[in-house]
């Protein structure tokens, strides 16, 4: 706003304003003449401090000022890349918070600004928690939560021990990746009681280099025993959970996203590896998905889709109560594999499908399943060019018009129905 002089007055010098005066009619002096913008831009400026501090307009309240300015004054702003430690500063000393609650207390008292962010670099070391740790915040896009580097590579597909899928040999295999991956992770975050780990409820959070820890029971309040619950989309950049009683990752109506190339590991996890209701995970080029010893179902896709640039799934358990499959999709669940797909030594079927859903999953593996490599009751699998052998019972099983594309696989073993021909059950296996 700039200042706007008496009408007919001459432009003064600069700093300089001419002042207002009154007129009066017994000396006959003209009293100055106030421009529109005297009044317009005045009103303006007021207004846009009232709406900047998130109030309505009203003639009927005339603090609204005093309101907006008592609001603004107490905000404060994160405008440049600022990191903070906790647990352990960097060469082990005095933090700057002694948890993560204390680190999302204090950075909820700012705005991060899009030219802000915050890093809560996470020392070296094994930290328990005892409650869950929830992600709120406005600009929880701007936040990063990160473990200290890596002690080696990034885990890979090969160093996920599995050994089979009974009870007693995915007990062995969840205590060697468990050894595993804390010799490659240098942060872990432990949480104890069966509770659940991390809870986001705002948009874009980052968690990058961590190992997240389970209990391997389910605690007593709702939703207790899953290692990253998501009502909010997440990014994640290397991260492995492991031992969560319930599921290791439960997203609702939302998406998991890679950052990089770096993998996601969930291991050793009771009922689910992954639940997607809605919603979907996203992977990158070139990262794996990995998914190994889990009680029930490896990755249930439940509406929603998972886009893997490879993805393994093995070690799955219970053969009872639709368990013992290392994926499922049902209600139009959609899984696609860019790279590859290896379904292995899971104790009913690698890839299960059911209704109007959808798989592409060529140039994949199918194999030592304890009945099927792929089973069908709807929809459509396209895994041209992959590999069957050594499941169980049969190959490829296709019922309820499924259709089931296997141009260019090796099938070792049989199928139902056989390939190229319609089955009782409406389902055809192209090969």
């Amino acid at each position: 706003m700039d200042y706007s002089q008496p009408y007919g007055t001459p432009t003064p010098p600069p700093n300089s304003y001419p002042r207002y005066i009154n007129g009066n009619p017994v000396t006959g002096t003209e009293g100055s003449i106030p421009p529109a913008t005297a009044f317009d831009e005045d009103q303006i400026e007021i207004l846009n401090v009232i709406v900047q501090a998130g109030l309505t307009p009203s003639h009927t309240d005339l603090t609204q000022l005093w309101q907006a300015l008592q609001a603004l004054f107490s905000r404060r702003y994160i405008t440049t890349d600022i990191t903070k430690t906790v647990h352990a500063g960097p060469t082990g000393g005095t933090p700057d918070f002694p948890d993560l609650f204390a680190a999302m207390n204090w950075v909820q008292g700012y705005t991060i600004t899009n030219t802000g962010s915050v890093t809560f670099l996470v020392g070296p070391g094994k930290w328990v928690y005892t409650q869950t740790f929830e992600i709120i915040h406005q600009n929880a896009n701007r936040i990063f939560i990160q473990g200290a580097a890596l002690k080696g590579g990034a885990p890979t597909p090969g160093n996920i021990t599995c050994t089979g899928y009974s009870a007693a040999a995915r007990a062995v295999d969840a205590t060697n990746q468990l050894v595993y991956l804390r010799s490659t992770f240098s942060t872990e975050l432990q949480f104890t009681s069966g509770v659940t780990g991390i809870r986001v409820f705002d948009v874009g959070c980052t968690l990058r280099y961590l190992l997240i820890t389970g209990s391997q029971d389910i605690g007593p309040a709702p939703y207790d025993g899953r290692g990253i619950e998501l009502y909010a989309d997440l990014w994640h950049d290397c991260l492995a959970i492991w031992g969560f009683g319930d599921r290791g990752v439960s997203s609702w109506d939302c998406t998991m996203r890679s950052a990089t190339s770096l993998p996601l590991v969930i291991c050793a996890c009771g009922q689910y590896g992954m639940h997607i209701f809605g919603g979907g995970y996203i992977g990158n080029y070139g990262q794996d998905l990995i998914v190994a010893s889990c009680g029930v179902v490896g990755i249930r896709i439940f509406g929603g889709y998972c886009w893997a640039e490879r993805l393994t799934v093995k070690g799955t358990g219970s053969t009872s109560g639709g368990g013992g499959n290392g994926v499922d999709s049902l209600q139009g669940g959609l899984l696609l594999c860019e790279t590859w797909a290896d379904l292995h030594q899971n104790a009913v079927v690698g890839y299960y499908c059911i209704g109007a859903c959808s798989a592409s999953v060529q140039n994949s593996f199918f194999q030592n399943n304890g009945y099927y490599g792929i089973a069908t009751s709807g929809g459509n699998v396209y895994c041209y060019g992959s590999v069957f052998s050594g499941n169980g019972s049969l190959a490829i099983l296709a019922q309820e018009g499924a259709v089931v594309n296997a141009i260019g696989a090796s099938i070792s073993g049989t199928t139902s129905p056989p390939v190229n021909t319609n089955g009782a059950a409406n389902g055809y296996i192209e090969h």
